[in-house]
């Protein structure tokens, strides 16, 4: 009798219907009763009695009732438990092939105006909780994937519930552990279920991946002692991270918006998570092992410090101590990190290193400093000091701390930024302020107008547009800060290198004079940085470094040897290899004429060794005078 009720939009009915099936045992299931709920289920999947939506509006907006619909999906429960009956298999012979897709295509009409938000709450998890229950039987299972719109009705309940800041995270666990496989299965292999995915958020990726992280955020930091819950817990982490892969054609705009609302914070918590659980199994070595592939993805793939700087704050460093003495297999995965052999990939292969080789900006500098603080006693392990990444480590502190100190000799000395007058005749270094740029180019600057128009005369009336047009193509993707700290960083390693760089530039100048030379500070590598010169023509120059090199380049020959082209080779965050240029400007161009004239001078010796030693100590005289002059960078 309620079940008839209800297919005749009795409110009251549905949950009478509903409590009923819900109670039943699975020896209720060979009573004749339960095929009371049959009836229901066929006459509403009849279309003549499902309403239109004009209709259903209708009646909505005058009683709050479900539609046939609802009450058709309220049988179902009954149906699920005979799936394993005998009784069962003419049903799915009749009407598995349509049965799904007509059934789901109405769900759609669960938003009909007339619902109040908890009861279009209430009805949408019915809907989810007894298709669940029958997807359960195999050969309805087998088309579940390719008939459309289940995969939204999963999506637009699980969106909707934790996406609701009334509903505490208890109950969201508990609810969403049946809808979150069937949100994210087979993402991987059947990319038309993203889209539907997507529909069930409204079509919006901001709204879905904000339910993303707060499902992953609740999964991961309500840790449990209970072995069961434990277990049901990262049966649904495990599932939830079929959202991580999805079709190509939306997996860059996926990224950014899972990055731009905290996702490696919640990748590196996830972890933590997985790490603590009391028993080791493999299915945590599976879990874990996609978290970190996806963290390396993204720290390896995304422009910018910012993602770094976000998992030092997140605990990285915990975790690369503490990660490999619980799953040894785990090593492998943290070299990327600090850098070190990596021949399970590759015999003799090395990886240089996220971590050290970000040392380059401000705030990973700052960060990195904090972590280190945090992790004192958790380095001291002596099983994290007898293991393969210990040397590693420790060549990252030492990094860091030297970069610690250049940072805090940068802000001491209040930020300083310097500028030098790009006529090329004139040898003026100052504070900013004293100079004024191009309005053309917005690129160059000048002491004065007199300085200017000899500049424009000089060659750049030619340069200006290229260097506009550049700027505007290719847009800076530095922060004026890490601009600002780069100049005082490689500047700072110019003065400590010059001996070096010296020597290497007096024993290219003897045999090929008029070569012109350009000296690369390489910040790619995880000791530090190296220097060393390389002919301009054979440096592989892209981008905006297209246009400004040779710009550049004309400049220094003019520049009586004022001026001096500097590359600075680094890893904006985890991306590829950049090049920045930061020219040597000096007040004046006698430093390197006296190398000049030094390569012209006959060697004092034939042996190799005795002239080696003369023209160190010669570098070395000429350093010292150099040190003492105004140069900037």
């Amino acid at each position: 009798v309620n079940a008839l009720a209800a297919a005749k939009q009795s409110l009251n009915d549905l949950w009478t219907v509903a409590d009923v099936v819900r109670a039943q045992t699975a020896d209720f299931c060979s009573k004749p009763t339960v095929l009371s709920t049959l009836p229901v289920f066929y006459a509403n999947l009849d279309l003549q009695f499902i309403p239109t939506p004009h209709i259903m509006e209708s009646v909505m907006s005058n009683a709050t009732s479900p539609s046939h619909i609802d009450a058709a999906l309220v049988s179902l429960m009954g149906v699920s438990q005979l799936a394993g009956l005998s009784a069962f298999q003419p049903f799915l012979e009749n009407k598995h092939s349509s049965l799904c897709p007509d059934l789901w295509e109405r769900t759609y009409w669960d938003c009909i105006p007339g619902f109040s938000k908890s009861e279009r709450r209430a009805v949408r998890l019915t809907h989810c909780s007894l298709v669940s229950m029958l997807q359960e039987h195999p050969q309805v299972a087998e088309i579940a994937d390719t008939a459309p719109g289940l995969h939204s009705i999963f999506s637009r309940a699980w969106v909707t519930l934790l996406l609701d800041s009334k509903v505490d995270e208890d109950t969201k666990i508990a609810t969403t552990s049946y809808l979150i496989p069937n949100v994210a299965m087979n993402m991987h292999v059947l990319p038309h279920i993203f889209d539907e995915v997507l529909d069930g958020a409204d079509g919006n990726l901001e709204r879905l991946a904000l339910a993303f992280l707060e499902q992953l955020s609740i999964l991961t930091t309500n840790k449990s002692n209970d072995a069961h819950l434990e277990s049901t817990q990262m049966f649904n982490i495990s599932n939830v991270l079929g959202l991580l892969t999805v079709p190509a054609k939306a997996e860059q705009q996926w990224t950014s918006v899972l990055l731009k609302h905290g996702i490696v914070t919640r990748v590196v918590r996830a972890l933590d998570c997985v790490f603590a659980v009391k028993r080791w199994q493999p299915v945590h070595k599976d879990i874990s092992g996609k978290l970190m592939q996806y963290l390396l993805k993204l720290l390896l793939a995304s422009r910018g410090y910012r993602w770094i700087t976000e998992s030092l704050q997140a605990g990285l460093l915990r975790g690369i101590i503490s990660w490999p003495m619980r799953e040894v297999s785990f090593t492998n995965f943290v070299v990327m990190f600090l850098g070190g052999e990596i021949s399970h990939i590759a015999p003799g292969s090395t990886a240089d290193g996220i971590l050290p080789v970000a040392l380059t900006s401000p705030s990973v500098i700052i960060e990195m400093r904090n972590a280190l603080k945090d992790v004192q006693v958790l380095a001291a392990d002596p099983r994290f000091k007898a293991s393969r990444l210990f040397d590693s480590w420790q060549q990252m502190v030492d990094l860091a701390k030297t970069r610690a100190a250049v940072l805090d000799s940068w802000e001491a000395a209040g930020k300083p930024s310097f500028l030098a007058c790009d006529n090329m005749s004139c040898g003026k270094i100052g504070g900013k302020n004293e100079f004024k740029q191009c309005s053309g180019c917005q690129s160059v600057h000048y002491c004065s107008g007199d300085c200017q128009k000899a500049d424009w005369i000089d060659g750049h009336r030619e340069d200006c547009d290229d260097l506009r047009l550049a700027a505007a193509h290719y847009p800076e993707s530095l922060t004026p800060r890490e601009r600002s700290f780069m100049r005082f960083l490689i500047h700072h390693d110019y003065l400590r290198l010059l001996p070096i760089i010296s020597y290497q530039e007096l024993h290219i100048l003897r045999p090929r004079p008029n070569e012109e030379q350009v000296t690369i500070f390489n910040y790619t590598d995880r000791g530090g940085v190296v220097a060393h010169l390389s002919a301009a023509h054979e440096i592989d120059t892209d981008r905006r470094l297209a246009v400004e090199l040779p710009i550049q380049l004309r400049r220094a020959a003019r520049s009586g040897g004022r001026m001096r082209v500097h590359l600075m080779d680094f890893l904006h965050g985890g991306g590829d290899a950049t090049y920045r240029l930061f020219s040597l400007r000096m007040a004046d161009g006698e430093f390197h004429a006296a190398l000049k004239s030094m390569a012209k001078i006959r060697p004092v010796s034939s042996d190799v060794y005795d002239q080696a030693k003369h023209d160190e100590i010669c570098i070395r005289s000429l350093v010292a005078k150099a040190v003492r002059s105004t140069a900037i960078h």
